[in-house]
């Protein structure tokens, strides 16, 4: 096949974690096709070619979106592909001074208004959104975009994300990403409420801490790498939709998951199997979920359904199917089949 040039537009956390843009990228270059990064703020792509970058409206129409377009444009771009709401306006932008197809991907709805408008003021961009609860909440906002929306979720390499660690005779880690300081609350409640039970736990998050806490150790890491590696189950407790690629990161990782029954995360946890669900600002209920796996053959139970749960984020599969949405927008159809691609691959790999 004719390999592909796409600019990626990346939101500010786009490339935190394994799962998503990080992975898309690099499978992308792997299949032949050229990619190059436009960041928002300071997010930034290694190994990949840098466009321009946007940081805030007025830098941008001041010089920064002429000397991108004019770079985009020598470097010829075939598509755009904006990853998150951040990247929303200044990838409509460059779509419409290159005359390219745009993809937009959200990975959650709680964007602003103003985008929202974008969104309608684009009728040939496509949607892509990671679940089937996203899928229903922006039809209900508004039906008119149905034909448009696709649910393909973020995507992973497996291979070098499965890699087994010794949980033997160490305190029970616990992993976050920590994205507004009230969540960090009713974690420190919940690891109060162990730690009251005589329970070896730590806990290492990727994030910021509320400013009125003082945990008897530090929490945060600067790598989610790091975090990762060294948690053996991964939290979340924010009660908002907001996006979840550290929660396929873990997944992938052999790593239990316990969160808030909210948004997507029903569908990306598997409930008993891969973690459990629970209420959201309930630091003893989630005390008691994290109590249960304590127990190490719990957890190794747990972790086996993780890496299941896992397999239909493979990159090989979200790639694929990313992938055809690009050619069906270059070729000005609408791609129908793109959502269903994924299922189906997804299916069969679940199936081996």
């Amino acid at each position: 096949m004719i390999p592909l040039r796409i600019v990626h537009v990346l939101s500010s956390d786009a490339l935190i974690w394994p799962a998503g843009a990080r992975s898309l990228l690099a499978w992308l270059s792997e299949q032949g096709h050229a990619v190059a990064a436009v960041p928002v703020a300071e997010a930034a792509a290694a190994g990949v070619p840098g466009l321009g970058s946007y940081r805030g409206w007025w830098n941008w129409w001041r010089r920064g979106r002429r000397e991108t377009v004019i770079a985009a444009a020598n470097w010829g771009c075939d598509i755009v592909h904006a990853h998150g709401d951040e990247a929303l306006s200044p990838a409509a932008d460059l779509a419409r001074a290159l005359r390219v197809p745009l993809i937009v991907e959200l990975q959650s709805l709680s964007g602003s208004h103003a985008s929202r408008r974008i969104l309608r003021s684009l009728p040939g961009a496509t949607i892509i959104v990671p679940s089937e609860y996203h899928r229903a909440a922006l039809l209900a906002r508004d039906g008119g975009l149905r034909e448009r929306v696709q649910v393909i979720p973020p995507g992973l390499a497996l291979p070098s994300m499965a890699e087994e660690s010794s949980q033997e005779h160490r305190p029970l880690t616990i992993g976050a990403w920590l994205r507004r300081r009230r969540d960090s609350g009713v974690l420190a409640k919940a690891h109060a409420a162990l730690l009251g039970d005589g329970l070896a736990v730590r806990v290492i998050a990727v994030g910021e801490l509320d400013e009125d806490l003082a945990p008897p150790e530090p929490w945060l890491s600067d790598s989610p790498e790091q975090c990762l590696a060294a948690c053996d189950v991964f939290v979340e407790t924010s009660d908002a939709d907001l996006p979840m690629p550290h929660i396929v990161s873990a997944l992938a990782h052999g790593c239990p998951v316990v969160a808030t029954a909210v948004g997507q995360l029903p569908e990306l946890v598997d409930d008993g199997d891969a973690g459990c669900l629970v209420p959201p600002q309930d630091p003893l209920v989630l005390a008691g979920a994290l109590r249960q796996l304590a127990a190490l053959d719990r957890r190794r139970a747990c972790a086996a359904h993780a890496r299941r749960c896992a397999a239909r984020h493979d990159i090989a599969i979200v790639g694929a199917a990313v992938l055809e949405l690009y050619r069906a927008a270059i070729s000005g159809q609408r791609s129908l089949s793109a959502t269903r691609s994924w299922r189906r691959l997804s299916a069969l790999h679940l199936g081996r």
